[in-house]
């Protein structure tokens, strides 16, 4: 299954075909609310049988903001639920017979074969938490797991070295006409499809600027479609924040190209997904996700600003851009029949 929207973990029971969405937190903060509420959400998920766990780190603000901190606590929440949820295993290897009958009376395993096998190994290590007690955890800065998750990213990057591509994907999509107006629905289109790309810029562009100043490069790219090129019946609500992600896409890269910081802008036609479900019309052209990350890989690899995809159809609405208003507003109407 796939989200619906950002910040949404979206799982299938298995053998129901029924999708399961949960929705991580709506916290403002990275905070015990923000933890929590994360916490029960992946256990809905985890608990109904889920065989894919889609944006399940990271995410706060209901998946309008994303935390770097909140990243790395909920890998953590995660590891530690991949490994709760292990196989058992029971066999003569595992329960150890033959080393227990090799320890006499008042002894101890400690030292025995079976235990320096395994005690490397035998316990989850967690990323974040401290084990201190309280004097230690004073004298060493009385850090809270925050902190030190803010410290654990900044090792990660600085390990790493770099950003090599980030890419916006967030989306939201309500079919809407200008009879039918709903300004809570406009504004969610607004919000998902637009502002968080600008959330994404404000913690992105400081590190892509840091590598360019250290001769190294970086590259973003912002998933738009081909709804924002023009006008067109039924996306109200939805092309125009397109449109705002196109252009956005393209001073970025008057702006940052000439620094050395790849950018991209990925224009799909109609793409089967839970979304695009929801349309009362045949969509001409559709295409699988797999077809459509594809066509993306390749578009990167070319190094390409626009890429926009299936050729068979948008070749025709990239055309159509340059009609003029009377003939386009003729050629939509003939074509959608509105």
């Amino acid at each position: 299954m796939t989200a619906k929207e950002p910040g949404v973990i979206s799982a299938a029971r298995p053998g129901s075909n029924v999708p399961q969405k949960l929705t991580p937190n709506a916290s403002n903060a990275v905070d015990a609310q923000a933890m929590y509420e994360t916490m029960m959400s992946l256990f809905g998920a985890v608990l109904g049988g889920c065989n894919v766990l889609l944006h399940a780190a990271g995410w706060l603000e209901g998946g309008l903001t994303a935390s770097k901190e909140k990243f790395i606590l909920d890998v953590e929440v995660l590891q530690m639920l991949a490994e709760t949820f292990q196989p058992l295993v029971v066999d003569d290897d595992e329960i150890g017979l033959d080393n227990i009958a090799l320890t006499s009376p008042g002894g101890h395993f400690f030292g025995g074969e079976h235990t320096l096998a395994r005690y490397r190994d035998a316990f989850y290590e967690p990323l974040v938490s401290d084990w201190a007690n309280y004097g230690q955890w004073v004298e060493e800065g009385s850090r809270d797991a925050t902190q030190r998750a803010n410290e654990t990213w900044k090792r990660i990057l600085a390990q790493f070295g770099r950003l090599d591509l980030a890419v916006y994907c967030a989306g939201t999509y309500s079919s809407m006409r200008a009879t039918e107006f709903d300004l809570d629905v406009a504004q969610r289109h607004v919000q998902v499809n637009y502002v968080g790309a600008l959330y994404l810029l404000d913690a992105l562009l400081p590190q892509l600027l840091k590598q360019v100043a250290s001769g190294q490069g970086g590259h973003l790219s912002l998933v738009s479609s081909v709804a924002g090129y023009r006008g067109l019946p039924k996306s109200l609500a939805y092309g125009p924040t397109k449109a705002a992600l196109i252009n956005l896409a393209e001073t970025l890269y008057l702006d940052l190209h000439p620094k050395g910081v790849g950018i991209s802008v990925v224009n799909p036609g109609f793409v089967e997904t839970p979304l695009t479900a929801g349309n009362d019309f045949k969509m001409p052209a559709l295409i699988t996700p797999e077809e459509a990350a594809d066509e993306m890989i390749r578009g990167w690899e070319r190094g390409d600003f626009e890429m926009h995809f299936p050729k068979r159809f948008t070749l025709w609405l990239k055309a159509m851009r340059h009609l003029s208003d009377t003939l386009y507003f003729a050629a939509v109407r003939r074509s959608t029949g509105l």
